[in-house]
């Protein structure tokens, strides 16, 4: 059978947000569902869908209760048929935005986000990541980068994920300096089966500022990777090539340009 999903969110009749979903199954758009009901922690935006290799999906996305708190939620679907109650992770008051999930096939599914400083502490900023197997989260988010710098902001975090359990997670950090001395890094982490290894660092430049949002990354059958981003002390764009295992931290070739554009 050909099965996909789609979610989305929307304003109901009074106004408060949802999150919905619905199943594409041989050719036909089944009628939405609501994945983000009955619960009362707050709005839902940011919803994100993976759908598994036996036909079954993840759901997550954020919400933001009427005291900006927020968490994150997810949902599960088998048989095309949602859970009554979505899951959440512990609530929490940090600022988390950015949500990416990724599948590697089976009914595991890996989540990267970006905390953006808590409430009274701005300053602590992080990138996290989660693992959830079947509708399940056997662990708490695990912290794949953290600082406690006012200087400091992580953006755009990214994962790919390939068939054979492994993944890797990319996001951008922007440091505060004088002048000409503003720096945009991008970091890589590997993931397999539930376990992170170590942060890389694959690039390190004086950069636009405005370059820190932009990064996308990919997994191959064979687990090389390739991650790409924007560095305009040029107006260019870079690429970093994978070409031994990924989990190697000496695997990465030199960053390349790809477009040289004014």
């Amino acid at each position: 059978d050909s099965v996909g999903f789609a979610v989305w969110q929307q304003i109901n009749q009074a106004g408060a947000t949802q999150v919905m979903a619905s199943r594409y199954i041989d050719g036909d758009w089944q009628a939405p569902q609501l994945l983000s009901a009955p619960s009362t922690f707050g709005d839902p935006f940011g919803p994100q869908v993976v759908v598994h290799s036996n036909g079954e999906a993840t759901a997550i996305w954020c919400a933001v209760n009427q005291f900006g708190g927020r968490r994150i939620e997810f949902n599960y679907a088998e048989n095309g048929v949602w859970l009554a109650e979505p899951r959440s992770f512990s609530p929490s008051l940090n600022t988390v935005t950015n949500i990416q999930l990724a599948t590697d096939g089976t009914t595991r599914a890996v989540a990267v986000w970006q905390d953006q400083g808590t409430f009274g502490d701005i300053n602590k900023k992080s990138v996290s990541a989660v693992e959830i197997v079947g509708g399940v989260s056997n662990a708490p988010p695990t912290q794949l980068a953290f600082v406690d710098s006012g200087a400091v902001e992580f953006f755009n975090p990214r994962i790919a994920m390939g068939r054979d359990g492994k993944a890797l997670a990319v996001w951008r950090e922007q440091t505060l300096g004088g002048l000409g001395a503003n720096r945009i890094r991008t970091w890589a982490r590997p993931y397999v089966l539930n376990t992170w290894g170590e942060v890389q660092e694959i690039d390190n430049r004086q950069a636009n500022l405005n370059d820190a949002n932009s990064c996308a990354v990919a997994l191959g059958a064979e687990g090389q990777a390739v991650v790409v981003w924007t560095a305009r002390t040029a107006e260019s764009s870079i690429v970093a090539r994978h070409t031994q295992n990924f989990v190697d931290v000496n695997g990465w070739t030199p960053p390349e340009t790809i477009s040289n554009d004014p």
